[in-house]
């Protein structure tokens, strides 16, 4: 069956009525239920979708595309709830994990985790997703300093081990903060884990990026002097491929054009990240379970 994936950091933060750190909330909000709609995927994966209103509306918004819409209100401390959600054309189910470790601001006023979700393509197949959103260090170090790639490890690390016991087929998805030439021990510890990222298949050694400090959005935010970086991914299992539970067809960065409107400004993209949307057949059984595909 063949199933278009999308994951998207949308950057929807507001504090005290204030769009923080990244403009144009509200505009950006709500051109994003028609973004959606025009990708035709899947299976959405949607991370700093803060707000729990924003989070039904947009699930209201597209219920007749994705009547599935999983977004667990959960958080620690004092701070703001997950912003994770998932959108699916199928029926699903999930729960929400948050990591350990975390900065300490984070720790205090985020809540950044996993989001667990099944969704049954059909009577014989159930795909699992692992959306996630790990630290890019905070307001206060920088995403590339050694305590913060530690502290990512280890959130990585509770990533990996909760996937241990997910049954195939799985994808791992969201916004890493890390990737090639970027925190890239972060990246390769998912990669030596046994996974594959989709996008590297079909592009290898690509100059592809999520996340741009020329794009408006992100030109007067705290992270305007890192280079640019692919940091979203989609990953999924050696043995899922190796076994042709998952086939990957493509892989595209997406969501790059200025498509939305503000009042007396030009108009901006509909996050501070490009999505990222593959493209993939998934099968319940591998070739090696029978001559017919069957056990």
């Amino acid at each position: 069956m063949r199933v278009r994936v999308l994951s998207l950091n949308t950057g929807l933060l507001k504090f005290i009525g204030r769009s923080v750190p990244t403009p144009f909330v509200p505009e950006r909000a709500s051109a994003l239920p028609g973004q959606l709609r025009d990708l035709k995927c899947d299976i959405v994966l949607l991370q700093e979708i803060y707000g729990y209103a924003n989070r039904r509306r947009l699930a209201e918004s597209l219920q007749d595309v994705f009547p599935s819409a999983i977004y667990p209100r959960k958080k620690r401390n004092f701070g703001f709830e997950n912003g994770l959600m998932v959108l699916s054309r199928y029926p699903a189910s999930g729960d929400l994990e948050l990591f350990r470790d975390a900065p300490l601001h984070e720790a205090l006023f985020d809540s950044k985790g996993m989001l667990i979700t099944r969704h049954q393509l059909s009577s014989q197949t159930v795909l699992t997703v692992v959306n996630f959103h790990t630290t890019a260090g905070g307001m206060f170090a920088h995403p590339e300093d050694a305590r913060t790639d530690e502290i990512r490890s280890r959130q990585v690390r509770q990533v990996l081990d909760r996937i241990r016991g997910l049954s195939s087929p799985v994808i791992v998805a969201g916004d890493l903060n890390a990737g090639p030439g970027v925190s890239e021990t972060n990246f390769r510890q998912i990669l030596d884990a046994g996974f594959v990222s989709v996008h590297d298949l079909f592009h290898p050694a690509s100059p592809d990026v999520t996340w741009d400090p020329i794009n408006p959005l992100n030109s007067e935010g705290p992270h305007k002097a890192c280079p640019p970086q692919r940091i979203d991914h989609i990953f999924i299992r050696a043995e899922d491929y190796r076994d042709n539970r998952i086939k990957p067809l493509s892989s595209v960065i997406c969501l790059k054009e200025p498509a939305v409107q503000i009042k007396g400004e030009e108009a901006v993209t509909v996050s501070d990240h490009f999505g990222i949307c593959v493209e993939i057949d998934v099968s319940s059984a591998s070739p090696s379970d029978g001559a017919d595909g069957t056990a």
